[in-house]
């Protein structure tokens, strides 16, 4: 079975209404979905594989799994690796779950949409066996965020550069004590993130105006903060 860590939500605002959610009609077991993914990510050569779910962080174990218990607020997930075409992310909250008489196979609804996330993969890289596009192009779209230079993910980032990086991002006008208050703040008062967190991503974002670099350092950032690295 494939190995992955679990992480909260990083962004909840693509999220569809629960209206305009499917009834899966997938009958396969976690395990037969989380082998064709491995399979996948295999295929590309993946590495690092994160699957965030809508959870709070006391939902999940140090070992980055979900307790038995967790609160899972909606089926969305997004799933996000290293490849040999750049760092990749999917993002699926199409399915709501299996009908409620069904007693086998899925039984977490996340896990229909991470099944939904395996089956994209299969069907792209298809594209290259028909050979109807450069080798790799049809990963393009899903490149997290792509266009801007690679961050090299294995230096090391302070927790003091990390809240100065998500301060400057949310206010870029911020100088001197300002700026050493609001990254002091960022240190100090977990309940104070969210909404710098926020802030900073909707600023440095592509689809805003903004740098596909900046937002893979303020999501970098993000994770150090929480203690990921």
């Amino acid at each position: 079975m494939v190995k992955y860590t679990t992480r909260p939500l990083s962004d909840r605002a693509w999220l569809r209404a629960p209206a305009e959610r499917a009834t899966s009609q997938f009958k396969v077991t976690w395990s037969q979905a989380s082998d064709l993914l491995e399979r996948e990510l295999n295929h590309l050569d993946a590495t690092g594989l994160v699957i965030e779910v809508d959870v709070r962080e006391q939902d999940l174990r140090l070992d980055g799994t979900l307790r038995a218990q967790a609160r899972v607020e909606s089926p969305a997930v997004i799933v996000a690796f290293d490849s040999k075409h750049g760092p990749l992310l999917y993002r699926s909250d199409q399915y709501a779950g299996a009908p409620s008489y069904r007693t086998k196979g899925l039984q977490a609804p996340w896990q229909h949409n991470v099944y939904a996330v395996a089956l994209t993969l299969e069907a792209l890289r298809a594209v290259d066996r028909y050979g109807a596009a450069r080798s790799g192009e049809q990963y393009r779209g899903y490149r997290q965020i792509g266009g801007g230079p690679a961050i090299v993910t294995n230096a090391p980032m302070s927790r003091a550069a990390a809240a100065e990086v998500l301060a400057k991002a949310a206010w870029p006008d911020l100088r001197g004590d300002s700026l050493a208050t609001a990254t002091s703040r960022l240190l100090e008062d977990p309940a104070y993130r969210p909404q710098v967190t926020r802030l900073a991503q909707r600023n440095t974002h592509p689809d805003t105006g903004g740098s596909a670099y900046l937002f893979d350092e303020v999501q970098r950032a993000i994770t150090v903060l929480r203690g990921d690295r």
